[in-house]
């Protein structure tokens, strides 16, 4: 069934979104909830799970012009939102790719919608690409800082042998099997972990209000 598009305005930012995920496609919400990145100008960031757009925009603000923001997001329908967000704030320094991130190249399948879109069985037959092709794709050859949140696949990306070197990154794992699976990863890498609770998020949230009041209005 078909769902209606509706738009909304928050600070200087417009805003498409669907159904009744309204909370989710707060254009700041993505520097509500990963303001801790110690994002610089002329940073390239990968953002994987882009959909609709929050971290991407957020992040594009950031690195600034000399900056590139490469926003990933398998779902078809997902990632027309996700265009069109970008499109409609008029932003020229994210490149967005419908792709699903993997361990290998192949094809996987998407299923759901909206926020809960996944890796299934049943749905979307999508191309699978690796951290590798993503610099091929995008014709750079690093990334400074990674956010990830693919609904329960970080672990089997992040199973591929190449990981890239990154500055920074955040990653949501959504089960504790695939918070293991990615703590011991990321430690055999050399990485340092932080684990960021709901309460120091929303603390970190509030300190980006008090900070720029005017951006939420």
């Amino acid at each position: 069934m078909d769902t209606m598009v509706k738009m909304i305005s928050v600070g200087r930012y417009r805003w498409v979104y669907e159904g009744n995920d309204f909370a989710y496609y707060v254009p700041l919400f993505g520097r509500l909830q990963y303001g801790f990145l110690k994002i610089r100008r002329g940073d390239i960031v990968l953002d994987i799970g882009a959909y609709p757009g929050d971290f991407s925009i957020y992040a594009s603000e950031e690195v600034g012009d000399s900056g590139l923001v490469i926003a990933v997001e398998p779902h078809p329908n997902n990632f027309r939102i996700l265009k069109e967000n970008i499109r409609l704030n008029g932003l020229r320094n994210i490149i967005p790719l419908n792709f699903a991130l993997n361990n290998k190249e192949g094809k996987v399948t998407i299923m759901d919608e909206g926020v809960d879109a996944k890796i299934g069985v049943r749905g979307y037959l999508i191309d699978a690409v690796t951290f590798d092709s993503i610099l091929g794709l995008t014709g750079v050859n690093h990334i400074d800082v990674l956010k990830m949140d693919c609904e329960g696949c970080e672990g089997i990306v992040l199973s591929e042998n190449n990981i890239l070197d990154f500055r920074e990154l955040a990653i949501e794992t959504h089960s504790i099997h695939n918070f293991e699976i990615v703590t011991r990863l990321l430690k055999q890498k050399g990485y340092r972990i932080k684990l960021l609770s709901n309460s120091m998020i929303i603390q970190n949230a509030f300190k980006c209000i008090i900070k720029r009041p005017l951006e939420f209005v």
